[in-house]
């Protein structure tokens, strides 16, 4: 009787966590559908029938999915967050650093700390907020929120790996420059 009690406990943990993994990978799926159709959306502007011959730059592109994320995906937090988070490092990777760190700081926001996004998304955009304000040259706040992906990376369920190393990487790059 003590092992039937004990297969059938066993069963039903393995049970709530196959639940709880396939809700998690149904939101991560519908997050992932989202994010596209929005970035599609977002290059609707290049049509021929609304440009009328005007030359659009891949700055006005973003400016302008910038504000759509603003204005139209509040209710959509996870979404939001991973939207925000790519358009703050893209704005990095064209040299734009307080608009990244404005993005990435709101992508961090959008979270809102409930893991809205992935722990290791959260990490990425921490990652992605402390090398837009190294760049930017604010090496102190670089370096808090450089350590804070240290921290969070280091504290992850699963191992850190990547993560760990690109935040241990920007945190040196801050700690060279001070």
């Amino acid at each position: 009787m003590v092992i039937a009690i004990g297969l059938a406990t066993a069963a039903l943990m393995a049970r709530a966590e196959a639940d709880r993994q396939r809700l998690r990978a149904e939101q991560e799926a519908q997050t992932a559908t989202e994010t596209t159709e929005f970035l599609v959306s977002l290059f609707e502007v290049v049509d021929p029938s609304e440009a009328r011959g005007n030359t659009i730059t891949a700055r006005e592109i973003l400016d302008r999915g910038a504000e759509k994320i603003n204005r139209e995906l509040l209710d959509q937090p996870a979404v939001r967050s991973n939207l925000l988070g790519t358009m703050g490092r893209v704005y990095t990777g064209l040299g734009l650093y307080a608009q990244a760190t404005s993005l990435l700081d709101s992508a961090l926001e959008a979270s809102g700390g409930m893991n809205a996004n992935t722990p290791a998304g959260e990490i990425q955009t921490l990652i992605a907020l402390a090398a837009a304000l190294f760049l930017e040259g604010d090496y102190d706040r670089s370096q808090e929120i450089a350590a804070e992906a240290v921290r969070q990376a280091r504290d992850m369920d699963s191992a850190p790996g990547e993560e760990l190393v690109e935040a241990l990487i920007v945190l040196a790059d801050v700690q060279t420059h001070k």
